[in-house]
């Protein structure tokens, strides 16, 4: 059987990956996978390998990783294709008869292809999809995320309040494996009690720059409460008032390059600039924000920002004073449209 496994979440990948070794361990235990580089074998070792009989007897199973990343396309200025390659000659190379060949293994053999984030247009993805069963492990959207964290506690046993649902998600980053280790974390500090949004902030991710970042977007999405229980724990840490300041300012800026982006086009478009440098979640992340802002919101939003942050630095009012009142001006129902 041939599988391949790929996409930026590994933790799903890895999760499906298991999946997949147990089906084929059979009923006695068997010895673990065999794990190969991709960079560092040759197409017939690999099939060697997938025809070895396991010292169990049972199904032999072999991890192939990174095969698929030797044939991405070149990212734009990158090194191009030697001129002396045939134009008809395969972009696959030496590997060119290896799908059907492993397609062809016999049942006593499972051969898994795991990669990470893969491009539509990969030449050896292309021929794989009717030859292999391909499973595609994308990074989580925000409402698939908080789904993913409801399904992981109620398999636990445990209980979130939407409230520290939606905290959890934000605070994570969408980063699964984080997420898994935070879950277990809470329902242990819970200790059979619904896990609250005030938990998580007490309990969950505890780190300044995660602190950081729950604040901005509890600011830039005017939810006054969480911002506000953000902006406790920011003092608590002993974080300074100017970091705050730049980091609510980046993010503005952000939303302001995706709105303009967007009303040049008309829909979303092909991130550039500093957008383009994002993470695939905080590009979400950060057009979900845009939806919540007007031009006019926004250039507002900036200007309150800057006088907040000038009263601080010429003393006219203390630094958490300048903060809560920033908070104020930035709700939606105070900022002009």
């Amino acid at each position: 059987m041939l599988y391949v496994v790929y996409g930026p979440d590994s933790y799903s990948a890895r999760k499906l990956l298991d999946s997949i070794m147990a089906q084929h361990s059979g009923d006695v235990e068997q010895d673990s996978p065999l794990w190969l580089d991709a960079r560092a074998v040759k197409p017939q070792e690999v099939l060697n390998a997938c025809e070895q009989v396991s010292l169990f007897g049972g199904t032999s199973r072999v991890v192939l990783e990174g095969l698929l990343s030797k044939f991405e396309p070149p990212k734009s200025g990158g090194p191009r294709p030697r001129k002396g390659r045939k134009k008809n000659a395969s972009p696959l190379g030496e590997w060119e008869a290896f799908p059907l060949e492993a397609a062809a293994l016999p049942e006593t053999s499972a051969l898994v292809l795991l990669d990470g984030e893969v491009k539509g247009v990969n030449p050896l993805l292309k021929v794989l999809q009717s030859l292999a069963e391909v499973s595609e492990c994308r990074t989580l959207n925000a409402g698939q995320l908080q789904i993913w964290i409801q399904s992981r506690v109620a398999e636990a046993g445990g209980q979130f309040l939407p409230e520290a649902v939606r905290s959890l998600s934000i605070l994570s980053g969408g980063d699964l494996w984080q997420l898994s280790a935070e879950i277990e974390k809470l329902l242990l500090y819970a200790d059979g009690r619904p896990v609250s949004a005030e938990m998580v902030d007490a309990a969950a991710v505890g780190t300044q720059t995660t602190t950081i970042f729950a604040l901005v977007d509890a600011i830039v999405e005017g939810r006054e409460q969480r911002a506000r229980r953000c902006l406790d724990m920011m003092y608590k840490d002993g974080l300074p008032a100017g970091y705050l300041f730049t980091m609510v300012d980046r993010q503005l800026r952000l939303i302001a390059q995706a709105l303009e982006a967007r009303g040049a086009r008309g829909t979303r478009p092909q991130p550039t600039g500093e957008l383009a440098r994002l993470h695939e979640f905080a590009l979400r992340r950060v057009y979900d924000q845009a939806g919540r802002y007007t031009d006019t919101q926004v250039r507002h939003a900036l200007e309150r920002l800057v006088a907040a942050d000038r009263a601080v630095k010429t003393s006219a009012s203390g630094d958490r004073v300048a903060l809560d009142l920033l908070i104020s001006d930035l709700l939606p129902g105070t900022v002009r449209r």
